[in-house]
């Protein structure tokens, strides 16, 4: 039995020294200790790029984008406020009468009547208003921290002044002279092709850009110039009676008269300049985006020449942006 031992013995020995002797990889990775390396040591780089700017007066990105804006009066207002009134004026048929921005007659008095009726007619009373449709330019200036706005527009008003004219009378029904109290109406429609240059600057809100595309949300306000010619210009003059209208008509047998249409009014200022502010908000994501603002636009220039008459506009603006 033990001669079996030493046979075995002897085999596992030759076995092991015909064996080769591995030798070590030199070119290993060596073991890392973790506890050894220093985060500071390391640099990550990403293809992920991104900016941001947030809070109050926020850093303005690289903005160009191509608008098409389009203005009117929100359903409480009129939009349109004479200024220095009350104007007196050789362009009017009546240059003695002082026009004023509104009279203190109720609706249902100034309606139209159908001749020797009392039946009303369905004429529309002017009523002031205003609407404009443009496109606008908008770049980013960045070291001033603003953005340039350049566009045209067409812009629409209608504006309407009243004089009360009480220098005629009447014999009543009583055989008595009594004073006639006429109420004379200049309703100037009007259009107006503008160029505008403004600067707009960001009050409150957030940018962010993500490689080429743009996200943000922010206030903003604005400053600018504007100027017009004009290129269609329109008055309707008419006379309405206050005094006893059931029994006193005009010629055409109606208490409305026409007394001039279709013509422009003498000494008319063809040239308009305005300055406007603005305050909005503006809501960007990727290629379109949504603005809104209100807007006061302030006359420089006055309607008919020799005359400080004039009008403030107020409204709301909508845009839609193009990023370009």
């Amino acid at each position: 039995m033990i001669y079996l031992y030493i046979m075995c013995l002897l085999c596992t020995s030759f076995i092991a020294f015909g064996q080769e002797t591995v030798k070590r990889d030199s070119t290993r990775k060596p073991k890392i200790n973790l506890e050894e390396l220093k985060p500071e040591a390391f640099t990550v780089e990403s293809d992920f790029n991104a900016e941001s700017s947030y809070g109050w007066f926020p850093s303005i990105p690289a903005i160009s984008t191509l608008d098409i804006t389009g203005m009117g009066t929100p359903f409480f207002m009129d939009g349109i406020y004479q200024n220095s009134l009350p104007v007196k004026s050789n362009s009017f048929i009546y240059p003695d009468l002082e026009f004023r921005s509104s009279h203190p007659f109720v609706k249902k008095d100034v309606q139209t009547l159908y001749p020797f009726t009392m039946e009303e007619t369905d004429d529309d009373i002017p009523e002031d208003d205003l609407w404009s449709i443009g496109i606008r330019r908008r770049i980013s200036i960045q070291p001033l921290q603003t953005v340039l706005r350049i566009g045209t527009d067409l812009l629409s008003t209608n504006s309407t002044v009243y004089a009360i004219d009480k220098t005629k009378s009447y014999i009543g029904i009583n055989g008595q002279k009594k004073p006639l109290e006429e109420l004379h109406t200049i309703f100037l429609k009007e259009y107006e092709v503008n160029i505008s240059a403004g600067l707009e600057f960001s009050i409150y809100g957030a940018y962010l850009t993500v490689a080429d595309m743009q996200v943000y949300s922010v206030y903003t306000t604005s400053i600018g110039a504007i100027g017009g010619f004009m290129a269609y210009s329109n008055q309707i003059y008419s006379s309405t009676i206050m005094s006893d209208r059931e029994y006193i008509r005009y010629s055409n047998g109606s208490n409305v008269i026409i007394l001039e249409q279709d013509k422009r009014l003498k000494e008319l200022q063809s040239f308009r300049c305005r300055i406007e502010y603005s305050l909005g908000w503006q809501l960007m994501f990727g290629p379109i985006g949504l603005g809104i603002e209100g807007f006061v636009q302030m006359p420089l220039t006055p309607i008919i020449h020799n005359s400080n008459w004039s009008t403030y506009l107020v409204g709301t603006r909508t845009s839609i942006m193009l990023r370009y």
